[in-house]
């Protein structure tokens, strides 16, 4: 399986550090892995929870991102992610917190 694209997350932002970053060599961090694993266990102990992730830096949450959706085992078991920051304008707010209420595979 290769590398999913960055043009399959919905809105990151043009200065995201997506953008900057040689995502094949990202290397994920030891915060993103403990969330990682919190919500592997959120996902088994109760199938149907959602997780809101705050984070004062909008890099960070675009790595968290990348780090569920870029690892096959993470969407099998339904851990997509939708960011929400200041920087989106309304109409994209609103479709994300859609999403995020009535989607089913959309959980953090």
């Amino acid at each position: 399986v290769g590398m999913p694209s960055l043009k399959e997350l919905q809105h990151v932002a043009t200065g995201s550090i997506l953008r900057r970053i040689n995502l094949s060599e990202f290397a994920t961090s030891s915060k993103i892995e403990a969330l990682t694993r919190e919500l592997v266990m959120m996902r088994q102990k109760s199938p149907g929870s959602k997780a809101i992730v705050f984070s004062q830096f909008v890099n960070m949450l675009d790595l968290i991102r990348w780090r569920l959706h870029s690892d096959p085992y993470l969407e099998d078991i339904g851990l997509s992610a939708r960011a929400l920051h200041g920087g989106m304008n309304v109409k994209a707010r609103d479709a994300v917190l859609k999403e995020f209420r009535e989607d089913n595979n959309v959980r953090v």
